[in-house]
């Protein structure tokens, strides 16, 4: 996941160009990043909430809602 983290982080995020389809194309299929969880606080400790959504990124990853 910490693998996943940076290049999210390093390449997507802060990079123009990771808007290639090349890129949402490889981790679609290659990568676990289509079954990341989001984190929720409860009394002080990080709990599953639930999956990560193209709608929670930036532009929905260009995909159909």
């Amino acid at each position: 996941m910490a693998m996943g983290h940076v290049v999210l982080k390093e390449f997507h995020a802060a990079n123009a160009r990771a808007k290639s389809g090349y890129f949402r194309d490889y981790i679609k299929q290659y990568t676990d990043m289509p079954m990341l969880v989001l984190l929720r606080d409860n009394d002080g400790m990080l709990v599953p909430a639930h999956f990560l959504q193209a709608s929670h990124l930036a532009d929905n990853l260009d995909n159909a809602q």
